[in-house]
């Protein structure tokens, strides 16, 4: 099974080639995430049992440790790292942890607030060559390290209809000590995944307008009844999948703007009740001190009553001449899985506001949410968006689109 939090934890076990240092006095060197990082942070790396990842504080905390004699790569992809704003012309450096201070390879003692990049990291989104829900593509976002993928964002992408079905993530424990450096970006990264599609366009409110009319037959294209000129609920979001703040570092949370991470999720929803699950989530890895892996992805499509035909009419925000593209999902659903406790709990997000109180007919499981306890979902739907909990194992018995790779079996995660 993939799991990336649990094969990025090297803080405490960092095994770079050992010095031989043999002083105990202050066996470990800090990194505070909150005082040490600062707008331009390299990425810290380490490499055990010839695997490089990324290095994460092994516990509930905003500090890591790195043993007295052990190494701490600090690398900057596509920049250079500086200290003090100095370059040192190149890109990886390593650190040594000894009498509680790090030193470069030269002897120079560092103090680790000093280091950045020369520029902003940009992270990388590639084919792994594998193909996942029998007849996908599978993708990776992340950063390249000589050899290695460095990876953050595993997914699953729909080549034919430019969507991506599902993502794959982590949440570590120590995210409520999450460094948020970086903004919201208005510029996301589309690179060549989206031949022959506007992906940038097709997100424009205006857009969306004039494409969901012409589907359902309003024969004013640019008719307000489905998407709003400038309120802040009734339109299509660019919604992550991954969301940014699931993510401790700026630079990891600078995977989450690709366009392979995003779906066209209703605003009402994106901001209201899904926005709430993903921070229940993250406030429960924090305060259970238990790392979570994370599945969120979409089924189905959303239909409409085409205005002339009466017909049940699905929504896509590109009209090709050949073949639509870009579905609405139907649903947004998330799956947080605590391996270390085998317990699984499944979420549906119901992506249409114009559901009116009809929510029986959306439900395709049992609702659990009544037994954990960590959940305070907004009642007011038709305001914050419908959000239900199930069993994952009846979950991955209704939706297709689940990987094989979530674990059967599971206790509710309550």
């Amino acid at each position: 099974m993939f799991i990336i939090v649990l094969s990025c934890v090297f803080a405490n076990v960092l095994n770079l080639s050992p010095s031989g240092v043999n002083a105990v006095t202050h066996p470990y060197c800090n990194i505070s995430i909150k005082n040490d990082f600062n707008d331009r942070p390299p990425l810290l790396i380490a490499t055990k049992f010839n695997r490089t990842d990324f290095v994460l504080p092994t516990t509930s905390s905003e500090i890591i440790n790195v043993k007295e004699g052990n190494f701490i790569g600090v690398f900057c992809p596509g920049s250079n790292v500086t200290l003090s704003d100095v370059p040192i012309r190149e890109n990886l450096t390593r650190l040594e942890c000894r009498y509680d201070k790090f030193y470069l390879h030269n002897g120079t003692s560092v103090n680790f607030a000093t280091i950045a990049c020369s520029k902003s990291l940009k992270s990388v989104a590639q084919y792994t060559g594998k193909s996942c829900l029998k007849r996908y593509k599978e993708f990776e976002i992340g950063y390249r390290y000589q050899r290695d993928f460095l990876t953050l964002i595993r997914g699953c992408f729909d080549k034919v209809h430019k969507i991506t079905l599902y993502t794959v993530s982590a949440i570590t424990k120590a995210i409520n000590y999450a460094k948020f450096a970086i903004p919201r970006k208005a510029y996301w990264s589309k690179g060549s995944f989206f031949a022959g599609v506007r992906i940038n366009r097709a997100y424009i409110r205006s857009n969306q307008r004039n494409v969901i009319n012409r589907q359902v037959g309003l024969s004013n294209q640019n008719s307000t009844k489905y998407i709003s000129e400038n309120d802040n609920i009734y339109y299509l979001s660019r919604g992550h999948l991954t969301p940014k703040t699931d993510f401790i570092y700026g630079p990891h949370q600078d995977v989450t703007f690709h366009f392979l991470n995003a779906v066209p999720q209703w605003q009402l929803l994106n901001g209201g009740n899904w926005k709430i699950l993903e921070k229940t989530l993250r406030d429960l890895a924090s305060s259970r001190g238990i790392d979570l892996n994370i599945y969120t992805g979409i089924s189905g499509i959303l239909s409409f009553r085409h205005e002339k035909t009466g017909r049940s009419t699905e929504l896509y925000l590109h009209l090709g001449d050949r073949r639509k593209r870009i579905p609405v999902p139907k649903f947004v659903w998330k799956i947080a899985y605590d391996s270390a406790n085998n317990k699984g709990i499944a979420f549906v997000g119901v992506n249409n506001p114009y559901l009116n109180g009809n929510y029986s007919k959306v439900k395709i499981c049992a609702n659990v949410c009544f037994s954990a306890s960590y959940l305070h979902f907004k009642k007011n739907y038709g305001k914050y968006g419908y959000v239900y909990c199930c069993k994952v194992d009846e979950f991955r018995r209704k939706i297709s689109t689940v990987p094989d790779e979530v674990a059967r079996g599971l206790d509710l995660l309550t």
